[in-house]
């Protein structure tokens, strides 16, 4: 036969299917997918598979298939780790931010790095103001915002006031109670 008339294959498949397919730098489709080379070609190839969420996998491979010969390659493509960032602000600053009931913890401002994406719970508190919860969502390669606007407590007391004598009249920021001390009973 003339040169570079037997040809030799490589049968390119993936877990999972699906994946893209460049041999020596060119397209050749999807998994799974027969690349036909010539025997006499170029000895040398790159063989690169990839797929949106996976990693890249790429294999050289030296030397051609025989005449007729079917070279299997089997690329297994693992996950890549779907993460984003949560960026969490207060009002006061300073405040604790709790990621997932403890995950992770941070002092606003602050940001949650490499957060699994889906959806989180972020606490903040601070000694004095309300407990302020929320559920936020994050997306792979993104920055999901949290604002605390604290509401300080509503803080009451009492004050007890006796006198002697009894029955003195009282006055309170320059207002005037309508009780009088009195005897206190045991």
């Amino acid at each position: 036969p003339p040169p570079g008339s037997q040809k030799g294959y490589y049968k390119v498949s993936s877990d999972p299917t699906g994946g893209s397919v460049l041999f020596d730098g060119t397209n050749y489709g999807i998994t799974p997918v027969t690349i036909t080379v010539s025997t006499t070609g170029t000895p040398d190839h790159t063989i690169t598979v990839s797929k949106s969420g996976y990693q890249t996998w790429s294999q050289f491979y030296s030397g051609n298939p025989t005449a007729d010969q079917t070279i299997s390659v089997f690329a297994t493509l693992n996950p890549v780790a779907q993460t984003g960032n949560i960026y969490v602000n207060s009002n006061p600053a300073g405040a604790s931010a709790i990621l997932d009931n403890g995950y992770d913890q941070l002092t606003t401002p602050g940001t949650f790095n490499a957060v699994s994406t889906g959806w989180h719970n972020v606490q903040v508190s601070k000694s004095g103001y309300q407990l302020y919860s929320t559920s936020i969502e994050v997306k792979p390669g993104a920055t999901s915002n949290v604002y605390a606007s604290l509401v300080p407590y509503s803080q009451y007391g009492s004050i007890s006031v006796s006198s002697t004598p009894v029955g003195a009249s009282l006055y309170m920021d320059t207002i005037r109670s309508e009780e009088h001390t009195s005897e206190l009973q045991s």
